[in-house]
């Protein structure tokens, strides 16, 4: 047997050891974190720090200039009920990150609590991240509850780019899910800039039960109703996600957040106009500045193809404006 030698670095133990996995046995694979920090050492961006429990998995980044550009991996099937999903992402001065997902995420019905799915980002002052994330697919009957939490500075240089399908649209699914709590905060030296909150629960009580004229995917009410049952169908279509007001016909659907401290390099009037040249009626988007160098966008489209040329002709438009872009 060989003898023991001395530790490569200082071991802890007992509850002061960090990132020790407390997880019952049956909570491995459905409750779990991922913790990363980025750092700048010699003239480029390096992963100081990363620890993953599964399913979330981490890769060597890929050096691209001084950007460390990373895919995210997520490896299970999706989430489902009861399952606890938390993020945490630190990118300190002067590192410059960009964030990936390597595919859409599955939400699944089952027993239990809501999935819940936590992240939070810290960008600090002359620090740059970017995140293009894949889409967030909510199955029938889903229940999700996600909480996504940016805190940046005024020197923090960030481009944000979610997505979420209303249902496996090529199966004829739109907002069948039963739940969907989403909350996006975006903060600045710790001062609230952007708040995106909503709680989408299409078959909940106040839709009469389970008739199908009150689903919010159903395009014509039923006949079978009384005339009071009607009545309050036609009230309640104004409050429907699929209103022309709300989401409309869109199955697509995604946030677009841009912070960035040099003066006009990027403006919402530049990202419109991108935007409105793909000519394309099943498209649409707005953007406006909220806040001192935040730009927010909202995209929805009817159809992938087009919803993913947009976003790309964003990127596109930002890179543009952005004398170094970080990594994409």
């Amino acid at each position: 047997m060989d003898s023991p030698r001395a530790a490569v670095r200082r071991v802890v133990t007992g509850a002061a050891a960090p990132g020790r996995d407390r997880r019952a046995a049956a909570a491995i694979g459905r409750h779990a974190r991922l913790e990363l920090v980025f750092g700048y050492r010699h003239g480029r961006t390096v992963l100081t720090r990363a620890y993953a429990e599964p399913p979330f998995k981490v890769g060597r980044p890929v050096d691209v200039g001084s950007t460390a550009s990373l895919i995210l991996v997520c490896a299970a099937p999706g989430v489902f009920p009861g399952d606890e999903l938390r993020q945490t992402v630190r990118v300190e001065a002067g590192a410059h990150v960009a964030l990936r997902s390597q595919s859409a995420l599955q939400a699944h019905p089952g027993a239990g609590l809501a999935a819940r799915l936590e992240a939070r980002y810290e960008v600090a002052a002359e620090a740059e991240l970017a995140c293009v994330w894949d889409p967030l697919i909510p199955f029938p009957e889903a229940r999700i509850a996600q909480r996504i939490e940016i805190a940046l500075t005024p020197q923090s240089r960030l481009y944000w780019s979610d997505a979420m399908l209303t249902g496996r649209c090529a199966r004829g699914e739109a907002w069948v899910h039963t739940l969907l709590d989403h909350e996006l905060r975006v903060s600045s030296d710790g001062v609230l800039e952007y708040l995106e909150r909503y709680r989408l629960e299409p078959f909940s009580p106040w839709r009469n039960g389970n008739d199908p004229a009150f689903y919010p995917h159903s395009r014509q009410f039923g006949t079978a109703g009384h005339d009071a049952q009607v009545r309050t169908a036609l009230a309640s279509r104004a409050r429907e996600v699929t209103a022309r007001w709300a989401a409309g016909a869109a199955s697509h659907l995604s946030t677009i957040l841009v912070h960035d401290p040099a003066p006009a390099s990027v403006t919402a009037e530049k990202l419109q106009h991108r935007v409105d040249a793909i000519e394309r009626e099943d498209v649409q988007a707005a953007f406006d500045t909220i806040a001192p160098h935040l730009i927010v966008g909202r995209l929805l489209a009817s159809r992938g193809p087009a919803f993913a040329a947009a976003r790309l002709a964003i990127e596109a438009a930002v890179r543009m404006g952005w004398e170094e872009w970080i990594g994409l």
